[in-house]
């Protein structure tokens, strides 16, 4: 599975201060948008504002398979299809986080 994070709370290139909208704000910047024009906007909206530091490459965690992120994550990854992104935020000891399957 491919997936994409788009928003990270826990600081990694924020020095312990993040200063980008939650999560909530960037669903409504992504509300209406399909296929490659809502990969294009999450991707930007990553490679912006994301505090992971999967931000240098658009949010794109790459490939994982189960057991291999945290449970409600993991949950939330595989219960889309290929192109979904998740309908709310998705709350990890990590943080908190938008995700789109890409594959």
């Amino acid at each position: 599975m491919h997936s994409c994070d788009a928003a990270r709370t826990a600081p990694q290139r924020t020095n312990n201060a993040s200063t980008h909208p939650i999560p909530q704000e960037y669903l409504g910047a992504l509300s209406g948008l399909e296929g490659q024009e809502l990969v294009d906007a999450f991707m930007k909206i990553a490679s912006e504002s994301s505090d992971c530091s999967s931000f240098r490459n658009g949010g794109n965690l790459g490939e994982f398979g189960p057991g291999m992120m945290q449970k409600p994550f993991e949950d939330a990854s595989f219960g889309l299809e290929v192109g979904g992104m998740t309908p709310d935020i998705v709350d990890t000891d990590s943080g908190v986080h938008l995700v789109l399957r890409l594959a």
